[in-house]
């Protein structure tokens, strides 16, 4: 494994790269992919990718790795697609996108545009940051831009959700890569300001409450699920988190029941705890947890007719790692320089992306925006537009540069 170095990239090193004639070659090519990214981006939102339902997604992707002109490339064991430029190598600068949604595949993802807008699900995560992926591939094959270091281009699954960083656990546990890759670099929507090198840990459970079920009237006074989550609920809700260290609780999925007559055999919950803190986030934990089993007995009690109890089942559904990037890390360092050096402010961030997982193991990793800005991320009314795309590619494409050294 690779740790992080200490040094801060000169101004001159930036320079001097700004000033290649290939560089500026391959920055007016840039300008002028409007249009063919544009189509590219309808082209690839419109391709259904749920979480773990990623394959059509990603069959595509090894088919455009291939045809512009990347090497090596594949499916691995989890569904990510890898392929480098300009040669397989021990050591590798990876740029990466996830593949995944979080809409169901029965979602309707026609890309329709408004003004300046275009508006789908997932326009803009992650097809947003996909469509960077393949920009920059193309560039660097058809300016024949040769790194010193490879650079190893993958597009993952299970980002989303409790898809719980599937792929890229997978890449950095048990890929043929995991040992690898030097600097790691996540396309992760829109935007160009935006650097996340804090990575933002979280706990997902999901809760079940299991009963013998029966009729609302013939027998009432039973224990009832429902009834037992709707208080584990209340007691959520009442959790006052923190403004500093930053935390958050969401109950995102009840289910249960089977008729507006019958009491439930089942209910449950689905919880995401978020936090900057890795101990504010032990205790969001604990309080669901107590919650939960307080719910338990409080429902057990009050159904004193009852002939049977409640039973309860907790589940760890994802886990992701919290950790950061030091400040003073040549990765981190070399990203503000170049996004400075196209006259815009960068702000560092907190956020849970496919760079937790390298960032908790020590390497170098940030996420950055793929251009563009949108609205109603996560939503059926999602928004993007194009605007600052091609500065926002310039940078990524000077930064990787930065970092492989360029033959």
């Amino acid at each position: 494994m690779f740790k992080f170095k200490s040094h801060t990239p000169t101004t001159s090193t930036i320079a001097r790269l700004l000033k290649d004639p290939r560089i500026e070659f391959a920055f007016q090519k840039l300008e002028r992919l409007s249009e063919e990214l544009m189509c590219e981006h309808i082209t690839v939102c419109q391709i259904p990718a749920p979480t773990f339902y990623e394959s059509q997604r990603a069959r595509y992707f090894y088919q455009r790795f291939s045809e512009l002109g990347l090497l090596d490339s594949k499916i691995d064991l989890a569904g990510n697609v890898t392929a480098c430029w300009p040669n397989p190598a021990s050591n590798y600068v990876c740029l990466s996108a996830h593949l995944d949604t979080v809409f169901p595949d029965t979602t309707n993802c026609e890309v329709k545009k408004t003004g300046n807008r275009y508006f789908a699900p997932g326009i803009s995560d992650n097809a947003a940051g996909l469509v960077g992926l393949l920009a920059i591939a193309k560039i660097l094959v058809e300016v024949n831009l040769v790194p010193q270091i490879p650079f190893l281009f993958v597009a993952t699954v299970g980002e989303e959700g409790i898809g719980d960083l599937k792929g890229v656990k997978y890449l950095f546990q048990k890929s043929e890569y995991k040992d690898s890759i030097k600097y790691f670099i996540s396309f992760d929507g829109p935007g160009i300001e935006r650097i996340t090198h804090r990575a933002l840990g979280s706990k997902r459970y999901k809760i079940t409450f299991n009963g013998s079920g029966g009729h609302s009237w013939g027998d009432f006074g039973i224990v009832n699920p429902i009834h037992a989550l709707g208080r584990a609920i209340s007691k959520m809700a009442n959790y006052q988190v923190p403004q500093h260290p930053a935390s958050s609780y969401n109950i995102g999925i009840i289910e249960g029941g089977s008729s507006i007559n019958s009491i439930a055999e089942q209910a449950y919950m689905q919880v995401d705890l978020r936090s900057v803190s890795a101990s504010e986030l032990s205790k969001l934990e604990n309080h669901l947890l107590l919650s939960v089993k307080q719910a338990l007995i409080e429902e057990n009690l009050a159904s004193k007719y009852s002939d049977s109890q409640l039973e309860l089942q907790i589940e760890v559904i994802g886990e992701r790692p919290s950790g950061e990037l030091p400040t003073t890390s040549y990765l981190l360092q070399t990203a503000i320089t170049t996004t400075s050096a196209f006259g815009v402010n960068p702000y560092l961030d907190c956020s849970s992306t496919d760079a937790n997982i390298p960032i908790s193991l020590g390497l170098e990793a940030i996420t950055l925006g793929a251009g563009g800005s949108c609205g109603g991320c996560h939503t059926l009314s999602e928004w993007y537009e194009e605007k600052d795309r091609a500065k926002s590619l310039k940078r990524t494409l000077l930064l990787l540069l930065a970092l492989a050294g360029l033959n």
